[in-house]
């Protein structure tokens, strides 16, 4: 899993956003739940929370996990 792409998202994401206070506190979540390790973005990305469920609204995690981790998230079996 490559957190990086989501650092840079967000980065990106915070310069084009600048004017939109509600997507720029969706992106500082977000970047909280990056500091907090591998653990809580995964959470975030597949957890049924309403902090996941917002945080999924403006993900700057599209792209973070592969095709196997996503299929094993939503139930489905590993790609061949």
């Amino acid at each position: 899993m490559s957190l990086a792409i989501a650092r840079d998202d967000i980065a990106q994401w915070r310069e084009i956003r600048a004017g939109r206070p509600s997507i720029l506190s969706a992106l500082e979540r977000g970047s909280e739940v990056l500091e907090e390790g591998v653990e809580s973005v995964a959470a975030a990305l597949i957890g049924p929370s309403e902090e996941g469920e917002d945080l999924r609204q403006n993900s700057p995690f599209a792209g973070v996990l592969g095709q196997e981790p996503r299929a094993g998230a939503g139930g489905l079996p590993p790609p061949v």
